[in-house]
């Protein structure tokens, strides 16, 4: 019996070393087969300049030059002091920016001379002395709608709270190629429907006070570059990493947070959006 065991446990080592083995050659030809690449790291430790636009029709342009900071450099307000910022419509001249103040690194197209016009392209330009920067967005075209809505209070009326419990029925027209949002704003109501809304008929509960009889509701549509903006921003809002928690490293890094920059030798955004709006009569039961 002893010499059977043995034989066994003999049986058992063997077995084991040629698992091993097999699993060390197995290894052996995955690296030998391995290609090694040299990816480019997308942020370099060095300082970019950040330029951050949105542009829409019957709104003063406006760009915003700020820089990204690197260990052991001091910040600083003033940005850039040399920039010019220029920013032209399709087949037509460039219109240079005007500096807020010299504290303040925002540029405003003072004499209005830039016409933001829904389906026209729109080019961004700023000179460097060691570059220059540039960027683009095609302003939505006019295609959503809001063809419907009214929003009727609950019939039971509010006890002690000021504000009424209703429900809100649109029906909507949206674009085919861009994305939309929907807000109902007033001075006493502020719902924001920041998912993009993919049907045409939407049914929305909310409260508004009381001291309101009528609301404006905007349907909002982006340009690609703010679309994927604000899915970055939504999704970063909805993140919550605590003290300690490996979850920090997977929503960093687990490929969720889109790229959104459009800015060519720099950082940010340069972008546009439409609105339409109507007026929705606080309905009684």
């Amino acid at each position: 019996m002893y010499s059977d065991l043995k034989k066994q446990s003999m049986c058992y080592i063997v077995n084991r070393i040629k698992l091993i083995l097999s699993l060390l050659l197995i290894l052996s030809l995955l690296v030998s087969c391995a290609k090694v690449v040299d990816e480019d790291v997308e942020w370099q430790l060095e300082s970019l300049p950040v330029v951050f636009s949105i542009i829409s029709p019957n709104h003063i342009v406006q760009v915003s030059v700020s820089k990204t900071l690197v260990e052991n450099e001091k910040p600083d307000s003033i940005y850039y002091p040399e920039a010019r910022v220029f920013i032209r419509a399709e087949d037509e001249n460039w219109i240079e920016l005007t500096r807020q103040s010299s504290e303040t690194a925002v540029y405003n197209d003072v004499n209005n001379k830039i016409e933001v016009e829904a389906g026209k392209t729109y080019f961004l330009r700023m000179d460097l002395p060691d570059r220059t920067i540039t960027a683009q967005t095609s302003v939505p075209s006019q295609e959503a709608a809001i063809l419907e809505a009214q929003y009727i209070v609950d019939s039971e009326p509010p006890t002690e709270s000021p504000n009424y419990m209703g429900t809100l029925n649109a029906k909507l027209r949206l674009p085919i190629s861009n994305k939309c949002i929907m807000m109902a704003l007033a001075y006493d109501i502020g719902v924001d429907n920041s998912v993009f809304i993919n049907q045409e008929n939407v049914v929305d509960r909310f409260s508004v006070s009381d001291s309101i009889d009528s609301f404006n509701l905007k349907l909002i549509t982006f340009d690609s570059g703010l679309e994927k903006y604000w899915k970055a921003t939504a999704i970063s809002s909805t993140q919550a990493f605590y003290d300690g928690s490996f979850a920090v490293f997977i929503g960093a890094y687990c490929g969720l947070l889109p790229r959104y920059s459009n800015i060519v030798n720099g950082v940010g955004l340069f972008a546009s959006y439409v609105v339409v709006s109507k007026s929705v009569a606080v309905s009684l039961p």
